[in-house]
């Protein structure tokens, strides 16, 4: 019997991230496409959300003249 598709990352390795393409990385083994291109399969931790966010500004505080 063949194996169950794999599924899609939630972050892209380094490579595929690069060549724009999707990404079925898991975190013991390296993904498809890496494999495929006999590449090392290099993950990143995601920067998204890691950056406080700056306070609002109120828009209506603003005076008119």
């Amino acid at each position: 019997m063949s194996e169950p598709p794999r599924k899609r990352a939630k972050l892209a390795c380094v490579t595929c991230n690069s060549r724009r393409v999707k990404c079925d990385v898991t975190d013991r083994q390296p993904c498809t496409n890496c494999i495929t291109a006999n590449v090392h399969c290099e993950t990143r931790e995601s920067k998204r959300g890691k950056h406080p966010r700056k306070p609002r500004t109120d828009s209506n505080t603003h005076e008119e003249t």
